[in-house]
């Protein structure tokens, strides 16, 4: 099955519907980089898991956004009244 990935530039992948999001950060990883961990990958600005399969969804010809997750920890606190 065909699929597009934009990530620093556009890929178009051929995959199999049993891969998972994560084989496709590892594609990512080893074209261009970022590694498999920073990478967040949307479809229609929704974050997919990486256990998520392609094959699951209706993702054929579909483009795949990859961004990175630049904040490696998040505090989230309120600020005093």
């Amino acid at each position: 099955m065909q699929l597009f990935v934009r990530a620093q530039t556009l890929h178009t992948f051929e995959v199999s519907r049993l891969e998972t999001v994560a084989h496709i950060k590892a594609h990512i990883e080893a074209l261009e980089g970022p590694s498999c961990d920073d990478q967040v990958v949307l479809l229609c600005g929704v974050p997919l898991q990486d256990d998520d399969v392609i094959g699951q969804s209706a993702l054929e010809f579909s483009t795949l956004e990859v961004t990175t997750d630049c904040c490696e920890e998040r505090t989230w606190y309120s600020a005093p009244i």
